[in-house]
């Protein structure tokens, strides 16, 4: 699955190809690791950069993301 993603007007949000909208997340960098943070029922999650490009990963693998 290759996904496309336009600007939207000098927004955070984003337009997928397939339609979907998303918004940029800034990364945070602590003790020299950088983390993006995510917000999964109503809690902060703080995950490392890496660990995320090994879940991208693993799912082209599987060919597809869950959503």
């Amino acid at each position: 699955m290759s996904l496309q993603a336009k600007q939207y007007n000098n927004t955070q949000y984003i337009i997928l190809s397939d339609g979907r909208v998303a918004r940029l997340l800034k990364p945070t960098k602590i003790h020299q690791q950088t983390y993006i943070n995510f917000i999964i029922d109503k809690k902060m999650k703080r995950v490392n950069t890496q660990d995320l490009l090994k879940m991208f990963a693993e799912s082209d693998k599987n060919d597809g993301v869950q959503y």
